[in-house]
């Protein structure tokens, strides 16, 4: 949530990324995901899910 002028709105936000793009880390080091997408947004679901979509197609 973040505060606006017209009062609190809920972002949406989510991260593609694939299997192989993901290192294993050690006891000692965190894992990395080397590469991967986001999508954000500000409004509703709609929108947010349709964009989300798109994203995941491309790595189909």
């Amino acid at each position: 949530m973040i505060q606006t002028r017209e009062g609190w709105k809920e972002v949406k936000l989510g991260r593609v990324f694939k299997s192989s793009a993901c290192v294993v880390g050690t006891e000692q080091e965190r894992g990395l995901i080397m590469e991967s997408q986001y999508m954000a947004y500000l409004g509703d679901k709609t929108p947010f899910s349709r964009g989300m979509d798109e994203l995941l197609e491309q790595y189909c």
